[in-house]
């Protein structure tokens, strides 16, 4: 359910209304096909079950494209706490955010969102997904490793 935003809150009675004011306007809205999943996921054991399976697989590609990230000369990353996304630094590439990205596409097929996009600080960043499947993640590390070697035999 990947970016369809429900959940739900257990609170006291004495939250709940200030919780439903402060709320409302934010979570209304939640389209019936979306309710109906959420009540699969959490009233179908087997289902609910996948979450772990998920938090686990999601946990491994994340160390690995950071540790593979790490690897390389023009890149570097921290291990993300939260979400399903990578911040790369790329400032030792000497390119801007949307320079390196454009570069990325163009010359070897890998898409990033340039940090840029999330404020002045997000400059000198790529955002990376690791929502994608084992393969995909090891065959974009070999490209990015092939990037960083083709900006060292360009003197960068």
């Amino acid at each position: 359910m990947t970016g369809w935003r429900v959940g739900y809150v257990i609170t006291p009675m004495e939250y709940q209304m200030k919780l439903y004011l402060h709320t409302g306007f934010q979570v209304s809205g939640i389209p019936a096909f979306v309710l109906e999943a959420a009540t699969v996921a959490l009233n179908d054991e087997a289902k609910y079950d996948t979450v772990e399976t998920m938090r686990k697989a999601f946990e491994e590609r994340r160390n690995y494209f950071v540790e593979e990230i790490n690897k390389t000369q023009h890149f570097s990353a921290k291990i993300p706490k939260g979400a399903f996304y990578i911040f790369m630094n790329i400032k030792k590439t000497g390119m801007t955010s949307a320079e390196c990205v454009d570069w990325l596409i163009e010359n070897y097929g890998i898409a990033f969102v340039s940090g840029a996009v999330f404020g002045q600080e997000g400059e000198g960043f790529v955002r990376i997904s690791y929502a994608s499947s084992m393969e995909d993640i090891v065959e974009a590390c070999k490209l990015l490793h092939q990037a960083d070697a083709d900006l060292t035999a360009m003197g960068k």
